[in-house]
């Protein structure tokens, strides 16, 4: 496969971005030690509504978990009781995590999972379960690298680093496996998008030599992406 098509510029940029994430990592980690004060929520309480009775709550302490539930709801499963393809997870994942306050504790996370439980089939809720507490950490983390790459909203070098580093982190936090499984159609649609904004900005190129290497980064990803399945 081709190496990535950005600018020798951004090529430069890695050891700084890198450096940045690891120190970003490391302090996250020393964080997610022991986040938020224990016993904040009652425990779920079948009998007291869906997933906690709110009086035993304060203002500040309640999760309205409303768009969750309608994630929840909006899941295809099969007959087996999982979601017919696996990347459908990331929307409950992600609107689960977007609902759960920056501190969320470990109360709350339990109570995320027990409405998890509540509302799908063993299988889906058991799956679920077992990735919302590394997803969690995982959207934190890209919060921070997202501030510290902010170059990747405004130019696709930028974006081009961004996404690398998004895809490693994932890797990282969540398993290569399951980072594939949730994010390989999306990281494959960015990535040919940047390559070909990369190519079309060279000023080095006629028309004619920018389709020529747009057409070739395409085949290269389209059997780098060929071979990872085999």
């Amino acid at each position: 496969m081709p190496a990535p098509v950005s600018p020798h510029h951004a090529a430069s940029r890695w050891p700084q971005v890198c450096a940045l994430l690891t120190a970003t990592l490391i302090g996250a980690a020393a964080l997610f030690t022991g986040v938020g004060r224990e016993g904040v929520a009652a425990a779920p309480d079948p009998g007291a509504g869906r997933y906690i009775s709110p009086e035993t709550l304060m203002a500040s302490e309640r999760i309205d978990f409303t768009a969750a539930e309608r994630a929840i709801g909006r899941l295809r499963l099969t007959e087996h009781g999982v979601a017919e393809q696996f990347e459908a997870y990331e929307d409950v994942l992600q609107a689960v995590s977007d609902v759960l306050p920056p501190d969320a504790d470990e109360a709350s996370l339990k109570r995320a999972l027990y409405l998890i439980q509540v509302g799908l089939p063993t299988g889906a809720s058991q799956e679920l379960a077992a990735l919302l507490p590394g997803f969690v950490r995982y959207q934190r983390l890209e919060h921070a690298l997202l501030e510290l790459t902010p170059d990747g909203a405004g130019n696709a070098e930028g974006a081009w680093l961004q996404l690398q580093l998004q895809q490693a982190l994932r890797r990282s936090m969540l398993g290569e496996e399951v980072a594939d499984r949730l994010y390989e159609a999306t990281y494959r649609m960015t990535e040919i998008h940047l390559v070909h904004q990369l190519v079309m900005q060279r000023d080095d190129l006629d028309d004619a030599a920018r389709q020529n290497l747009i057409r070739r980064h395409m085949d290269a990803l389209m059997a780098g992406h060929d071979e990872a399945e085999d």
